[in-house]
């Protein structure tokens, strides 16, 4: 498990072991936010604020160690290793920044509730948009609705592995409840079909 933690020296990017019950961190202080790892596990991707600008951008760390290498200057909340070799960038909206595109593509149909508002898997991303968790395939070109949200939206999503349900937050004034939404993968247009990177 990752997590950055904010101290007096900045923010710091951690890992736990819960087997061994052991943290340890992984960066050396500075402004470094919403770790992850990359696909074939590598690969440490965070964000971090940059001299002389405001927004976050994405870098890499190798976990054999060595320099952070400077991924995308996109402005970034968060952002995640995507597949052929593609970064999902996570600021107001989502982007795909692919090796091929000189600059990122907006992908979402309109803007996240917070950085945390997004889920990879199966061939795409799963995120949340006003009241609305939407799917949008890496392959494809559009965004399906898989469900609706009930109550006041808030920022987190998480899809569970075989994508039967996801989990949302829905926030009020003195507590967040998390709530299952059922078959989001039923909901998907395509349903068992390649292009959604399912066999």
């Amino acid at each position: 498990m990752l997590f950055h933690a904010i101290r007096a020296s900045g923010a710091r990017i951690y890992s736990v072991s819960l087997e061994e019950r052991r943290v340890e961190p992984l960066s050396d202080g500075g402004e470094q936010f919403a770790p992850e790892w990359s696909i074939d596990g590598q690969w440490l991707y965070y964000t971090a604020s940059q001299p002389g600008r405001r927004e976050r951008a994405v870098y890499r760390l190798p976990l054999e160690g060595g320099e952070a290498e400077t991924v995308s200057l996109e402005p970034a909340q968060a952002a995640v290793d995507a597949p052929s070799g593609a970064v999902l960038i996570a600021h107001e909206t989502l982007k795909l920044q692919r090796p091929t595109d000189p600059e990122p593509i907006s992908i979402s149909n309109g803007p996240l509730l917070g950085y945390q508002s997004f889920d990879v898997k199966g061939g795409g991303v799963y995120y949340v948009s006003g009241s609305t968790i939407w799917f949008r395939p890496f392959a494809g070109r559009e965004s399906y609705a898989v469900a609706s949200h009930k109550g006041s939206p808030g920022p987190g999503l998480s899809i569970a592995p075989d994508q039967s349900a996801a989990y949302v937050v829905g926030a009020a004034v003195e507590r967040a409840d998390i709530m299952q939404v059922e078959d989001v993968r039923a909901s998907l247009p395509h349903h068992g079909s390649r292009l959604l990177g399912w066999m």
